[in-house]
């Protein structure tokens, strides 16, 4: 029967317990966060000024009734109308004016017309011999000859 081996365990380091340093500046407190949405909704409400007097306008002006408007309207003198042109038509018709009394320096003249009367028929190349079909020379059957030719 084989000896039993025997665990032991490495005796447990004396870890010195962790104590933080004292300081003087205090302590951090919880303090809840305030948007003050409430004391600027009291502030508004006491600020607003007093409501004004009510806007009261005219009554409406009664339109079947001709009479009120066709006299005020028939003491207003009527527009005329003034003749008036336009200074670029002014400046187009002087400039155009001595165009006009002249003859068009340059005539057009076209191109003759080409002579249609003989056809052309395009030259055509001489056809090609055909192609005839060789045999391979194969570098492998070249070198088995010569390597018979060698052997003999």
């Amino acid at each position: 029967m084989e000896p039993e081996a025997k665990f032991k365990a490495r005796e447990m380091p004396d870890y010195k317990h962790f104590e933080p340093a004292k300081t003087s500046k205090p302590r951090v407190t919880f303090a809840e966060f305030d948007l003050k949405t409430e004391a600027r909704a009291t502030r508004r409400q006491t600020t607003l000024p007093e409501p004004q007097a009510e806007f009261k306008a005219r009554e409406m002006p009664d339109f079947k009734a001709k009479t009120s408007l066709a006299s005020s309207c028939s003491s207003k003198r009527l527009t005329q109308q003034e003749p008036f042109e336009f200074a670029t038509d002014r400046r187009m018709a002087s400039r155009d004016a001595p165009r006009a009394t002249e003859e068009p320096r340059v005539t057009f003249k076209a191109r003759e017309m080409p002579d249609l009367s003989n056809k052309r028929t395009p030259k055509k190349t001489p056809a090609k011999a055909a192609t005839k079909a060789q045999e391979p020379k194969l570098h492998s059957e070249v070198r088995s000859r010569s390597r018979a030719e060698f052997d003999r």
